[in-house]
């Protein structure tokens, strides 16, 4: 797997959730005035970014920053009730495209982007073929993954065939079994449609799986192999990664929450407890509804012990400071099946500097946005090791 490969993986599923108290974005106070007072700063700084980009042309970093505005646009629009501008999308996902074209060494992350843009659209066709595209360029599961969780639909199902076929070679024996079984699914049952160099071989192991069970328990096969496959180092990230993605609403995301974008099917909406997420916690509202919750280790202070979550399924991750302080000198998170990753503060200040997390023999490299991850967020870049 490439740096590039990686880069665009953790965009996908890092959602704040072993860190958040050092990173991601507040979420946007209710009342409309001050929606159409962000949505008006947020124009400006569009408008800026257009001028920069048609003096400078477009670039990845340019085509992000200006998708990631247009998305908070779009958010505001419809807390206001207003209709949603396409226009300032369809210019977001023009620039991403360009961007993709001029710099295909980061065309994969881009599509990502865009991929978020028609999501928060609701166009699934539109959001699956950028998944297909950046499946395209660079076969992995965690892209894969992205395309299960779309809404689905014929298109989308259409979509998902033609992945299986670029996905093929990069799947493991012990996951092939229910790679088959989902592309079948997405076939319409079609055993015809599953086409790709020795496929014949694979449609006859899974047709001898099938007619090892019961015709009746077979969408049962189908369910559990949609949510099962390549499912754990998407998890492993999930939990592991920490991305301060978008624009911070107000001056201190630890106490008003945020908004973490580019997860897997959408958004993890963050809530603060009452006297802060460094104080009482938090909860993560995860696409679909799911709720990750987040208690101090030590009552009233998360970065002196650390901090434990509850899990959708009801397991426990737990993070527990350093002895000398997260803050100063970072943390270690714990998965439920035991595995663990250690998070070290750059420069001796998590919250000013930014941090690292390694992550098997990849180190995740987060820096502050504007000096302040606690304010401002943080943005992250993966680095495979020597």
């Amino acid at each position: 797997m490439t740096v590039d490969k990686r880069l665009a993986a953790l965009l996908v599923v890092a959602s704040a959730l072993a860190g958040a108290p050092l990173g991601g974005c507040a979420t946007q106070p209710e009342t409309s005035d001050n929606e159409r007072s962000y949505r008006d700063a947020v124009e400006t700084k569009l408008a800026r970014l257009r001028a920069q980009i048609a003096d400078e042309g477009v670039t990845p970093r340019l085509a992000a920053a200006y998708a990631n505005l247009a998305r908070g646009v779009h958010r505001a629009d419809v807390r206001e009730g207003r209709t949603p501008d396409r226009a300032v999308t369809d210019q977001a996902i023009f620039y991403l495209h360009e961007a993709a074209r001029a710099h295909p060494e980061e065309a994969v992350s881009l599509h990502f982007v865009a991929k978020t843009l028609y999501q928060q659209r609701g166009q699934p066709a539109e959001a699956a073929a950028e998944l297909l595209a950046a499946l395209t360029i660079e076969p992995d599961p965690l892209v894969f993954r992205e395309l299960l969780e779309v809404e689905r639909g014929e298109a989308v199902d259409a979509t998902i065939v033609e992945a299986c076929a670029a996905m093929r070679d990069d799947v493991p024996d012990r996951e092939l079994i229910d790679f088959l079984l989902v592309c079948h699914d997405a076939a319409g049952g079609d055993f015809g449609r599953m086409q790709w160099m020795a496929a014949s071989l694979d449609v006859g192991e899974l047709q001898e799986h099938l007619a090892a069970h019961e015709p009746a328990t077979h969408g049962e096969l189908v369910r559990v192999a949609r949510a099962r496959v390549f499912t754990e180092r998407r998890r492993q990230y999930t939990i592991a990664a920490v991305l301060g993605l978008g624009v911070c609403h107000v001056d201190n995301c630890v106490r008003g929450g945020w908004t973490g974008g580019a997860l897997a099917g959408g958004d993890v909406q963050v809530r603060c407890g009452e006297a802060g997420c460094l104080r009482d916690g938090w909860e993560a509202r995860l696409p679909g509804g799911e709720i990750a919750a987040t208690t101090c280790a030590a009552a009233g202070d998360c970065l002196r012990a650390g901090w434990r979550m509850s899990l959708p399924d009801g397991s426990l991750a737990e993070t527990r400071c350093d002895e000398r302080g997260c803050v100063e000198h970072g943390w270690t998170t714990s998965l439920p099946d035991g595995e663990s990753f250690r998070t070290s503060c750059r420069g001796g200040d998590c919250l000013q500097k930014g941090w690292e997390t390694r992550v098997g023999d990849e180190t995740l490299t987060c820096a502050c946005v504007r000096k302040s991850c606690q304010n401002y967020g943080a943005t992250c870049r993966v680095d495979a090791s020597s």
